[in-house]
């Protein structure tokens, strides 16, 4: 093997490490290695059968053997490298080659991979803190909808929820069911004049039922510090006349005693006077 970093790298990664199945991470690639992976389209597998035939341009020392049909090779994913560092190959089957160009990055580059993860990281943090919040206020303690009009979650824990679609359990994109993972509750709401609220496992979504066959979708949407002085201003008055005129709207809302085109009109109103 030349003396070339890059080669060294790519052997070192996918060939005597075994780096794993094809699951190529840009993210985890870029800043732990500072190469990006690009797939070269083979949709003949003129380059497996190339390969297959004609190993010198490559480095690993494995042989690919057949058994009655049958591809024998050792017990973790099959990787080999370009001698020039040009390109790697994932063996998956007897007719399945997948071939991938290599690109190094540059320090700009790797730093925006480092941004991006951090952001991430910050954000499922934050999501996490919110679904514990959510968790107690909604599902446990099971407010009524005039709860969410009193600023509590905007002003103290940067949370608001944003209404993306109201109607039926059967139209709604997103529900919980008995039986179905990745909900607090992870079940259906009792059927009834009763409200009920249920929260997605990734902090992302919130199902109230309102009552009967009568649903709400939040989106759960983390606010800034710059957010939450907006809403304090907006929820903060000494006379708390905004909470009360929005408590009585949603309660004319939930009631049916007007429509959603009215209800979001008012709110509306209500909300730019301040």
């Amino acid at each position: 093997m030349e003396s070339n970093p890059l080669v060294e790298k790519l052997f070192n990664i996918f060939i005597k490490q075994s780096y794993g199945t094809p699951m190529l991470d840009d993210e985890e690639l870029g800043i732990n290695h500072g190469i990006r992976i690009i797939p070269i389209e083979d949709p003949n597998q003129l380059k497996g059968w190339h390969y297959r035939n004609d190993k010198a341009e490559w480095l690993s020392d494995e042989n690919i053997t057949y058994n009655i049909g049958m591809v024998e090779f050792q017990n973790h994913p099959y990787w080999d490298v370009k001698n020039d560092g040009s390109e790697i190959m994932y063996f998956k089957s007897i007719n399945e080659f997948y071939f991938y160009t290599i690109e190094q990055l540059n320090r700009e580059e790797i730093n925006n991979f480092i941004e991006k993860r951090t952001a991430k990281e910050n954000e499922k943090s934050k999501r996490e803190e919110a679904l514990n919040v959510l968790t107690e206020k909604l599902v446990i303690q099971m407010p009524t909808l005039n709860y969410l009009f009193t600023g509590d979650l905007e002003i103290n824990h940067g949370v608001h929820l944003k209404e993306i679609k109201r109607g039926m359990y059967k139209d709604m994109p997103y529900k919980p069911r008995h039986g179905k993972v990745g909900w607090v509750a992870n079940e259906v709401m009792n059927w009834g004049a009763c409200i009920g609220w249920d929260i997605s496992l990734d902090g992302k979504i919130v199902c109230c039922r309102v009552h009967y066959d009568d649903y709400i979708i939040f989106e759960i949407e983390l606010l800034s510090e710059q957010d939450k002085e907006v809403y304090k201003t907006k929820y903060q008055q000494s006379d708390k006349s905004l909470i009360n005129r929005l408590a009585t709207l949603a309660e004319m809302f939930e009631k049916k005693l007007i429509s959603k085109k009215e209800f979001q009109v008012k709110k509306n109103e209500i909300l730019q006077a301040v």
